[in-house]
């Protein structure tokens, strides 16, 4: 087991991980915010990323879940801790403030991305739907006119 950490240290480390948090939640809801799904059967094989943008979003997603498991076992760890005063409790809360901050943002990010997502898949649905539709009428008009012609 590990050695009992300080007060300090675990407060120390809990900014630490908020930091780090916040700055990932900063470039995962810009990468949510951009997800743009390959579907090109042209692209050029030298030009396309190794990981696509879904890749890398679900590798930071899981990262930052990781994290805000971390954060949250710290917070367990920091109301463990004996109470000395008004300014320990009001830090305490803070750190607990802090994660659920962190943590709606992180949901949010996820639910936005996830409604895009089913978004363009209903745009992308309709629109094959629909040059089905153009094509399938325009074999009909052809089909009509041929037998008009013979």
């Amino acid at each position: 087991m590990a050695a009992a950490l300080s007060y300090e240290d675990l407060r120390k480390q809990a900014r630490q991980l908020e930091n780090e948090i916040d700055l990932k939640l900063v470039a995962f809801s810009k990468l949510g915010a951009g997800i743009k799904t390959p579907h090109s059967s042209h692209a050029d094989p030298d030009t396309v990323p190794l990981l696509s943008g879904e890749d890398t979003f679900e590798t930071m997603s899981l990262e930052i879940e990781q994290l805000l498991n971390k954060l949250t076992q710290v917070n367990e760890r920091l109301s463990e801790q004996p109470v000395s005063g008004a300014a320990m409790l009001h830090t305490l809360q803070r750190h607990r403030d802090i994660l659920a901050d962190l943590s709606r943002d992180y949901r949010k990010t996820n639910s936005q991305r996830e409604s895009r997502r089913e978004r363009e898949d209903l745009l992308r649905s309709s629109e094959s739907f629909r040059t089905d539709g153009i094509n399938n009428r325009r074999d009909m008009y052809l089909k009509e006119n041929q037998h008009v012609h013979k």
